[in-house]
């Protein structure tokens, strides 16, 4: 709808700009007038498999003088354009071409094209509208992830959100496009808190079978909180890819108790002395070493849940795990500056029991150089 109405907004634009060029146009004895036999085209139904359509603009100089066609701009870059590039004399006739590319763009479309030209007006608006046919999915298109003859929906697994007393579940399909008997003898890789299920552990030839995995976040451990990554490798009898690579991701969120006023006021609460630091210049091969101040402003003890970078070139400590209220620790955050260079940001994430900032982001900056005479500018 929202389409529609730019298109007719247009549309009355350029109506109101033709009336005011029809009613000039005695005062512009100079300029060419293009004139354009559609102003719209409909391509009618277009097969996605059949790559993309061309409509064809015909127009004609209907002024006295020539005009060039300057410039054509399309709504969209899903249509391409061409035109007359010669000078159209009074009486000559000329084109736009418009291109449109149905690939992946199934179901009706409109598409405006703006041509430009040195004549009167100097601006016309056409458009382009169908229908494309969606082409028929394929193996490929329903399991894109490909090992060899083995194929899946998906080899990324993502739960998103799990909170700590939390069980998730992800599913994927599995598919056998060779004309052998494939068995799934496992997975390797698994921490024990991420199972498999499957449907079945034969995969008949040309046949698909259901794999489920389980993200048990109850016996994750007291490591895993945030952002949490995997890489596992589900085992086959294939003789050619065996080991068919898993990603799995989930982000563990602690749950907390509904918030009431008596709560609020005993809650921990997580504050910094900094949560950006600058330290100018570093060596490579020098480790910078930054120093931040957690405090708990609140009355109930503050428990780090976890801390970690934002690549494996930092390591981070922290003196305490439990901060009680009204006290402090000191993080201290090692960056190694080995093989970088220029300037690097870098991020730490400190997760802790605070309800109303369970996840707090600090972040430090400098710059890497390789000369020791930079130390000095």
């Amino acid at each position: 709808m929202k389409r529609h109405l730019r298109l007719l907004y247009f549309s009355l634009v350029f109506i109101s700009f033709s009336s005011l060029f029809a009613q000039t146009r005695k005062e512009w004895p100079g300029k060419g007038t293009l004139h354009f036999r559609d102003e719209g085209i409909n391509m009618g139904q277009i097969k996605e498999e059949d790559g993309p359509a061309m409509a064809v603009f015909r127009c004609f100089n209907i002024g006295k003088s020539p005009v060039v066609i300057t410039n054509v701009k399309t709504s969209c870059g899903c249509t391409v354009s061409d035109w007359s590039r010669d000078t159209l004399a009074p009486g000559d006739s000329g084109y736009v071409i418009a291109t449109y590319d149905p690939r992946s763009r199934p179901g009706p479309f409109e598409k405006g094209l703006f041509v430009y030209n040195d004549g009167v007006p100097f601006e016309i608006f056409l458009t382009i509208a169908g229908e494309v046919i969606p082409r028929p999915k394929t193996v490929e298109d329903d399991y894109p992830s490909k090992f060899g003859k083995l194929m899946m929906t998906s080899n990324y697994f993502n739960f998103g959100f799990v909170y700590k007393n939390q069980v998730d579940t992800v599913k994927a399909k599995i598919y056998n496009a060779s004309t052998d008997t494939i068995r799934i003898l496992g997975v390797s890789g698994r921490p024990p808190h991420v199972l498999m299920k499957t449907s079945s552990n034969i995969l008949l030839p040309k046949s698909q079978n259901e794999i489920t995995f389980i993200y048990d976040a109850r016996n994750s451990g007291d490591e895993a909180w945030g952002d949490q990554l995997h890489y596992l490798k589900l085992l086959t009898d294939d003789i050619n890819v065996p080991e068919l690579q898993m990603h799995i991701q989930a982000h563990v969120w602690e749950q907390f108790p509904k918030q009431t006023k008596r709560r609020v006021k005993k809650n921990p609460k997580v504050s910094f002395d900094k949560e950006q630091f600058n330290y100018g210049k570093a060596l490579v091969g020098d480790t910078v070493e930054v120093r931040y101040t957690i405090y708990n402003t609140g009355k109930k003890p503050l428990e780090i849940r976890r801390i970690y970078g934002s690549c494996g070139c930092t390591v981070t400590t922290s003196d305490k795990e439990s901060i009680a209220g009204g006290d402090s620790a000191t993080l201290i955050v090692k960056f190694n500056t080995s093989g970088r260079s220029g300037v690097e940001d870098k991020t730490i994430t400190v997760i802790t029991n605070d309800p109303t900032r369970p996840v707090a982001k600090l972040s430090f900056t400098g710059e890497v150089v390789q000369n020791p005479n930079a130390l000095k500018n």
